[in-house]
């Protein structure tokens, strides 16, 4: 399986971001809030946000020395106050290789303080 790190986002992610989420493929499976076409000032406004963020709830997949993924946790409220809907988008080169099944594990078990995760 390929090399793989979990980060937080920076801004030299700008470049790198915008071109692989600049993808119909990609955004036809996330959330609707998601822009399409995906610009650098896209890039730019949602690592700001990530930035900002109290709890961090996105975290970077890096491959090669470059931004290739997102993971991203929404922590529930009220009576699902103690869950998360987890979310993840990855570039398309890096598809069918069992990249984003180990980084969900990894960012999980971060996430949630835990290595129970199998």
């Amino acid at each position: 399986m390929e090399t793989f790190r979990i980060r937080k986002w920076t801004e030299n992610d700008i470049g790198s971001l915008a071109s692989h989420l600049n993808n119909r493929k990609i955004w036809d499976n996330c959330r609707d809030s998601l822009p399409y076409p995906y610009t650098e000032k896209d890039a730019e406004e949602f690592i700001r946000s990530a930035e900002g963020q109290e709890e961090q709830g996105n975290y970077c997949v890096e491959i090669g020395g470059e931004a290739a993924g997102n993971i991203s946790f929404t922590r529930g409220s009220d009576v699902e106050r103690f869950s998360a809907e987890a979310g993840y988008w990855l570039a398309e080169p890096y598809w069918g290789r069992g990249i984003m099944t180990e980084a969900l594990k990894r960012t999980i078990c971060e996430y949630l303080g835990s290595t129970d995760v199998v």
